[in-house]
C-alpha cells in the first residue's frame, strides 16, 4: 500500500492515500469503464459506472460504495436497475458478491478487478439456476438458503418482535384471523415496543389452521390480540404505510369473490394495537427451487388519542422471528442432547450465578438454584444481573431470569442454606412433608 501523507486518521481514505485512489481509478480505465463520482465526503465515496457484461447488448448500471475503512473492509456494489431472484438485496438492490465470511475480501485487490471477477461469477450462478442446472449452480454459490425476511432487518420498529413457529407451513387460504399473545416491553428508545407470539391462525370462519404455538413460560402481563393475516409476496419496499396499503389492496382483490369472508377478518381485528400479518412462501433449505417454509412480516398500526378523540394512525414494520423449539436449537444441534439433563447450582455468588446462567443458555433441560443470600447493589460488580433485582433473593432472581429468557429450561429456586440446622421448633414449616433435602435432589 502507498504510504499515507501523514495527516490525521480522521481524514478521508482517498486523502490519506492519494496513490491508492489513483490506482483504483486506473483499474476502471483498464477495463474501459469511466466511473462517475456521485458522493465524496465524510469518509464515504460512491461511484456510478456503466459496466459492460458479456452476452448483454446493454451495459449494467452499478453503484459502487467504498468503505470508509477502505481498503481493509469490503465495498458495497448495487445494481439499481436489475431485479435478480437471488444474490441481491431486494430493497437496496445490493449484490451479494461475497459470502458473509469477512476473510473473503482481499484488501490488496482493486475494487474494479474485484467486481469484474465476482460479477461474472454471480451471473453464471444465476444463469445455471434459471436453466435448472442445480449442480452447476451449487458449485458457483454458497449452499445456504436465501430467505426474504432478513433483508428487512434495520427497517423495523426498534425493540419490537413477533415470534412464530418456524415449522408452520404457509396456510392454504388467502386471508384469515391470527391470535397474538401481546406483551408490552417499553425501552428508553421506544416506549411502544412489544413482544408478540403468533399463537394461532384461523380462517375467517374461525376454523383453526395448523398447530397452536406458544412458549413454555408465558409472560405474566401478556394479553391476547386478534389481528388479520393475508397471503402475498411482500413488495420490494420497507415503507410500512406502503406495505399496509398493498395488504389492504390484496384483501380487496380477494373480496371480489369472498366479500363476506374478508369482512369478517376486518371486523375481528381488535386490541390495543392493530396487527396485520403478511405471510408468504420462504426458502428455508438450499437445493430446491421450491420455497418450502413460511415467512412472516408484521405491520403494527397505532392510533393516537388527544382530548378523547382519535388522531392520525401510524404504521410500523415489525419483524417476525422463528422461535419454535426446533428453531432455537437449529444452530447448535448438539445442545439438544442437554435437554434431558438436570443441574443443581449450590451457591449463587460470583461463580455459581454465571455457571447457572451458562448452563441454562447451553440448553440444560432443568436447573435448580440454591442460595440463602439476597442481591445487594455492591454485588453488581461481580454478579450477572443488575439494578432490577437488587433486594431479591439470588436464587429467585436467577430463576426468574432463566424463565424469562430461556423458556425451554425448567427452573426452580430455593432460598435456603444447604444443611443449616434449626433450633427453634416454630421455624419448622407447618406443611413440611418428607425430608427437607427432597426438593433439591436431582
Amino acid at each position: 500500500m502507498a504510504k499515507h501523507n501523514g495527516r490525521a486518521a480522521i481524514d478521508d481514505w482517498w486523502t490519506l492515500w492519494p496513490r491508492l485512489f489513483e490506482d483504483e481509478l486506473a483499474a476502471y480505465a483498464r477495463l474501459g469503464i469511466a466511473p462517475r463520482i456521485i458522493y465524496e465526503r465524510n469518509g464515504l465515496l460512491i461511484l456510478e459506472a456503466d459496466w459492460p457484461v458479456l452476452g448483454r447488448p446493454a451495459s449494467m448500471l452499478l453503484r459502487i460504495g467504498y468503505s470508509p475503512l477502505h481498503p481493509f473492509c469490503r465495498p458495497a456494489v448495487a445494481a439499481p436497475a436489475e431485479v435478480f431472484e437471488r444474490h441481491q438485496n431486494p430493497l437496496s438492490r445490493e449484490l451479494c458478491l461475497l459470502t458473509q465470511e469477512t476473510g473473503q475480501w482481499n484488501s490488496k485487490q482493486l475494487v474494479a478487478d474485484f467486481i469484474q471477477e465476482r460479477l461474472d461469477h454471480l451471473l453464471r450462478a444465476l444463469a445455471a439456476r434459471a436453466e435448472g442446472r442445480w449442480g452447476d449452480a451449487a458449485k458457483l454459490e454458497e449452499q445456504v438458503a436465501d430467505p426474504l425476511m432478513p433483508y428487512f432487518v434495520g427497517t423495523e420498529e426498534e425493540d419490537s418482535i413477533i415470534l412464530f413457529d418456524g415449522q408452520m407451513p404457509v396456510p392454504t387460504g388467502g386471508h384469515g384471523i391470527m391470535e397474538v399473545v401481546y406483551t408490552p416491553r417499553p425501552t428508553p428508545r421506544n416506549p411502544d415496543a412489544f413482544e408478540g407470539v403468533l399463537r394461532q391462525l384461523k380462517t375467517s370462519a374461525g376454523t383453526i389452521c395448523g398447530k397452536r404455538f406458544g412458549l413454555p413460560n408465558e409472560l405474566t402481563d401478556a394479553q391476547l390480540v386478534t389481528g388479520r393475516w393475508v397471503k402475498f409476496t411482500p413488495p420490494r419496499t420497507a415503507d410500512a404505510e406502503d406495505m399496509l396499503r398493498l395488504a389492504e389492496n390484496e384483501l380487496a382483490r380477494q373480496a371480489v369473490l369472498q366479500a363476506a369472508s374478508v369482512q369478517k377478518v376486518i371486523d375481528a381485528t381488535r386490541g390495543p394495537i392493530s396487527l396485520t400479518g403478511i405471510v408468504f412462501p420462504e426458502e428455508t433449505e438450499y437445493g430446491s427451487a421450491k420455497k418450502n417454509g413460511a415467512g412472516w412480516l408484521f405491520l403494527a398500526t397505532r392510533r393516537a388519542f388527544a382530548n378523547g378523540k382519535a388522531g392520525a394512525a401510524t404504521t410500523r414494520l415489525v419483524l417476525g422471528e422463528r422461535a419454535g423449539k426446533d428453531d432455537i436449537f437449529a444452530r447448535l444441534p448438539v445442545a439438544n442432547s442437554l435437554l434431558g439433563k438436570k443441574a443443581l447450582v449450590v451457591g449463587c455468588g460470583a461463580i455459581g450465578s454465571f455457571t447457572g446462567l451458562e448452563l441454562s443458555r447451553a440448553g440444560v433441560g432443568e436447573i435448580a438454584f440454591l442460595d440463602h443470600d439476597t442481591v445487594q447493589p455492591g454485588n453488581s460488580l461481580r454478579w450477572p444481573l443488575g439494578r432490577p433485582v437488587w433486594g431479591s433473593a439470588k436464587a429467585v432472581a436467577l430463576a426468574n431470569f432463566v424463565m424469562a429468557n430461556y423458556p425451554w429450561t425448567k427452573v426452580r429456586a430455593f432460598g435456603c442454606r444447604l444443611g443449616s440446622a434449626i433450633a427453634d421448633i416454630n421455624g419448622v414449616p407447618q406443611d413440611q412433608q418428607g425430608n427437607v433435602l427432597t426438593p433439591v435432589s436431582v
